[in-house]
Parts: C-alpha cells; sequence; structure tokens
C-alpha cells in the first residue's frame, strides 16, 4: 500500500490507512492479518503505523545483493534468475563478476492483526516503538541497528482509563432508574436517552452495582419490631413443660415402687437368714447374708449414695452391722464355724 500526499497535508495519513483497514476488513472478512514495512533508507520510522496502534516485531536486515551496479533484493534476483539468483558465487560466474553482497539499513516491521486472539498473541513478542533518540532493541546487530534507527521505550504509565460517558450525563439519574425498571433491555433504555448501548452496558456492568452497594452501606439499618407473642406458641410450649414434669414424676415413682420391692425382698431374705439360723442350715445361712450383702449396695444406688464410678465400703452401713450381728447370733452354737467367719470377717476389715 502507497500513500502519497501534497505537502502541507500530512496529518490525514493516519486516518486514510485507518479507512483502509476498515474497507479492507470489510472486503475481505477472513483477513487476519497485515503487514507493512517502514523503509529506513528513506529516513521513515513507521509513524503513520504507530498512530494507527499497529505492532512492531523488529527490524529486517537481510543483506541486499549488488548486480550489475544495481542494489537488488534476493527475492527478486530469485525471480528472475531461480534459486542460484540468491547465491554470489553463481552470480558471479553467471551474469557479473563483480557481484557482492551489501548490507543495507533495515526495514522495520509492522503488524495490524484484526483477530483479537492473533494480537494477544503478537502482542507477547512485539517491541517497543522506534524512535530517533533513546535506547535501543532490535533482532539484528547493533553496530548495524543503532545507525539506522533508535527505539522509544513504552510508556512506563499505564494508559488513561476510558471516561464513561454515562456518569457525565447530564440524565445520569434518569438513566440508572430506566436501567432498573427494564434490567433485560439496556437497548431500549440508550435508543432512549441517544446514547451508546456499548457505554451503557459498561455503566450497567461496572459502575451501577458499586452504586447501589455503597448507597445500602450508607443506610442504617431497619429497626427491628418487637416479635409480638404467639398463643400458639405458648400452648405449645406449655405442653412440652407439662409432658416433661410427667416423665420426671414417672421417674420418681418408678423409684418410689423400686425402693418398696426392695424393702420386701429385703425382708424376706432376713426371714431366710433367721429361719437358716433356727434350722441350723449353713448352706443357706451363707447364701442368704451374700443376697443380703447385694440388697444392700443395690439399696445405697437407688438412694443415690453409690455412684458409677465410686466405691462405696458396703461394711460400715447400719443394714450390714445388723446382718453381722445376725450372723454371729446364728453361729453361736457351732464354735468352729463363728471362729472361722470371725477370722474372715476381721481379715476383711469387717
Amino acid at each position: 500500500m502507497r500513500v502519497a500526499l501534497a505537502p502541507g497535508r500530512e496529518h490525514p495519513t493516519s486516518r486514510c490507512v485507518a479507512i483502509s483497514l476498515k474497507m479492507l476488513k470489510r472486503q475481505s472478512p477472513g483477513l487476519r492479518l497485515v503487514v507493512s514495512y517502514a523503509d529506513t533508507k528513506e529516513g521513515h520510522l513507521g509513524t503513520i503505523y504507530q498512530a494507527t496502534n499497529w505492532l512492531f516485531l523488529g527490524g529486517s536486515a537481510q543483506p541486499y545483493l549488488k548486480v550489475k551496479g544495481k542494489i537488488e533484493h534476493p527475492r527478486s534476483l530469485y525471480d528472475r534468475y531461480g534459486a542460484g539468483g540468491q547465491s554470489v558465487d553463481w552470480l558471479r560466474q553467471h551474469v557479473d563478476p563483480r557481484a557482492e553482497r551489501v548490507q543495507m539499513k533495515p526495514k522495520l516491521k509492522y503488524v495490524y492483526a484484526f483477530d483479537p486472539e492473533l494480537r494477544k498473541q503478537l502482542e507477547a513478542v512485539a517491541k517497543p516503538y522506534p524512535k530517533r533518540a533513546g535506547s535501543i532493541a532490535s533482532d539484528v546487530p547493533p553496530s548495524r541497528w543503532e545507525r539506522a534507527v533508535q527505539l522509544r521505550p513504552r510508556r512506563s504509565t499505564p494508559p488513561m482509563p476510558r471516561e464513561c460517558t454515562i456518569c457525565h450525563h447530564p440524565q445520569r439519574e434518569a438513566i440508572e432508574k430506566a436501567l432498573l425498571e427494564n434490567e433485560a433491555g439496556h437497548r431500549l433504555v440508550a435508543k432512549r436517552f441517544d446514547i451508546s448501548p456499548q457505554a451503557l452496558f459498561r455503566h450497567r456492568q461496572k459502575h451501577l452495582p458499586a452504586l447501589l452497594a455503597r448507597a445500602l452501606a450508607a443506610m442504617p439499618p431497619p429497626p427491628r419490631p418487637p416479635e409480638p407473642e404467639d398463643p400458639a406458641d405458648i400452648d405449645y410450649a406449655s405442653k412440652i413443660a407439662n409432658h416433661k414434669q410427667a416423665l420426671e414424676a414417672g421417674k420418681d415413682r418408678h423409684a418410689i415402687d423400686a425402693m418398696q420391692q426392695l424393702k420386701a425382698i429385703n425382708a424376706a431374705c432376713l426371714e431366710v437368714l433367721r429361719k437358716a439360723r433356727e434350722a441350723e442350715d449353713h448352706s443357706i445361712l451363707l447364701r442368704a447374708v451374700d443376697r443380703i450383702a447385694r440388697q444392700i449396695e443395690l439399696q445405697a444406688r437407688l438412694l443415690g449414695e453409690l455412684q458409677e464410678g465410686q466405691t462405696v465400703n458396703v461394711l460400715v452401713m447400719p443394714e450390714w452391722q445388723r446382718v453381722r450381728q445376725l450372723l454371729v447370733d446364728a453361729l453361736h452354737p457351732f464354735p468352729e464355724a463363728r471362729a472361722a467367719v470371725a477370722r474372715v470377717l476381721r481379715d476383711a476389715g469387717a
């Protein structure tokens, strides 16, 4: 693409390039990339491409060939002579004995990507725009590159953010109210207020939620009304309380019944003990004593005197003292048995 403008009218050049790109994209929808070069030999740095947001990929420093006094690109010689046209030796033998390579000033390569994904990939390898003073960076030896062009570093400060036209619109309040009323149709709102749908969409996505959040945070919380007492809740609570009392009363009643039954069993055991003593039946006598001891322990548990994991000395309880006395009296006619039982009780600390 060649651009030629009359002197004094160079400023529309970048606009012409931008219009040309739009036309090219419209006529070739499948086009993804455009490549162009700025010729440093003519003193060009590609300012037009920089103004229209092209990507700079560095310089092309491929040497040219001088044949018959004319400097030509190797591609032109290839088209004319074939593969041998790119070899100096072949050219010297078949075309010009004085053919030689000539190092020319590099051409600067710029690309414009229509495809957003392709542009992201190219941005990763793009270089800073060249300028006529400053530090340099390229893919050719610095000694050659510095004489041709110097590179301008990218801006160290981030670009200014885009100004939201809705935030500065004189009818902002009406626009935002309309957005809230028409949550699914921002294009209708844009048409109503004659504004850009894209700008309205960005405002709706980025600025409106933050505005509503700040407003809600600044509002005081509403007073919490006192909770009225529901008669149904009171009746239900009364039923639960009555049920709990009934359960506790039942437990007490069962405990009382168990205690009465235990006392009756104790009385029966004492009667068996008395009859065994009268009948001088030592086997039944000893079993009756063992049974009464266990009954006393059970009675202590029911009365709360013996907890789980706690040891209670039954031998010091009044019931055991009574059983001990009955046992001693029952063995009175049998001195040897009495002495043996007394010895066992003494060893046990009873």
